[in-house]
């Protein structure tokens, strides 16, 4: 793009970029070819890290020990699906705020696992680590307070993207 900036002629190039490690090389060598550049790495992507680094895994650790016994065991996952439940959202390195979609989806099925448990408790006897989990209120609590902290994030992310 061309313009006048005060009548001087200006070229404005703009390039979008993630933070891997070859892209801040680009922006590096493009530095050294033109010291009148003006780069800076993908704001979403750095979004995304001061996210996960403000996630606390003692809270995801948890909830994601819940989410993944829901999503990959077939019956606990259809009598989910008979509850009207949502299907468990697990954390993924490559999605952009994953960890609050998992903690959101556990608050709202929390009831529903709850009752299955109570419903089903023979199937659950073997996973006493599931149940103290989906029972533990501070859990609940916490993964309350966990997404109310990272909202903030979130909706810059979107912003952002």
């Amino acid at each position: 793009m061309q313009g006048r900036i005060s009548g001087i002629l200006c070229s404005v190039i703009s390039e979008v970029t993630d933070n891997a490690r070859s892209m801040e090389k680009m922006r590096k060598n493009l530095l050294e070819e033109d010291s009148d550049f003006i780069m800076y790495g993908c704001s979403s992507h750095w979004l995304q890290l001061l996210g996960r680094d403000s996630t606390p895994s003692a809270i995801t650790k948890h909830v994601t020990v819940v989410q993944k016994y829901f999503r990959n065991h077939h019956k606990p996952q259809a009598w989910l699906s008979e509850k009207g439940g949502k299907k468990p959202v697990l954390p993924s390195h490559t999605r952009w705020y994953s960890e609050i979609n998992m903690v959101e989806s556990f608050l709202a099925n929390r009831c529903c696992y709850q009752q299955i448990i109570q419903e089903h408790e023979k199937h659950f006897s073997f996973n006493s680590l599931v149940v103290a989990k989906v029972m533990d209120y501070s859990l609940c609590t916490n993964g309350k307070d966990l997404v109310d902290q990272l909202q903030p994030i979130a909706s810059a992310m979107d912003r952002c993207q």
